[in-house]
């Protein structure tokens, strides 16, 4: 059975971390990790010709900016391969969410930067979850 799980949440949130444990579990060889956000077309749909042909991808979305303000476009792609899907949203209290983003090493944000994203994130949730309930049933 061929399985994709979206994490959602905003940066800081540990969906990295979600991640490398359900990596872990999967094993290497059949897992593969796919950013939904990234907007660089050309890297995006390489990345998703490799993720086609695992039997267990993550992707990893933050809060729908770019090309992810329509997701069912991407998504489309996995439901045609008869991917089953779980959408898991990750909950992460405010000063936890500043204070790992502030003081990540892969991308540290400015304390103003990373309450705009964590505010932008649980102002999109909801329109996503609109989304995915008229779209994906």
């Amino acid at each position: 059975m061929r399985v994709l799980i979206i994490l959602r949440g905003p940066p800081g949130s540990g969906m990295s971390e979600v991640a490398k444990a359900l990596k872990e579990s999967a094993g290497n060889s059949n897992y593969e990790l796919l950013d939904l956000d990234q907007t660089i077309e050309d890297k995006f749909e390489s990345n998703m010709i490799v993720a086609l042909d695992k039997e267990f991808v993550v992707g990893e979305m933050h809060f729908g900016d770019g090309h992810t303000t329509e997701p069912e476009m991407r998504i489309r792609r996995f439901r045609e391969k008869d991917y089953k899907m779980l959408s898991v949203v990750l909950r992460v209290c405010f000063d936890t969410c500043v204070k790992r983003v502030i003081c990540t090493e892969k991308h540290p944000l400015i304390p103003t930067d990373a309450i705009n994203q964590f505010n932008l994130f649980y102002q999109n949730k909801f329109l996503y979850t609109k989304l995915k309930s008229k779209k994906f049933g």
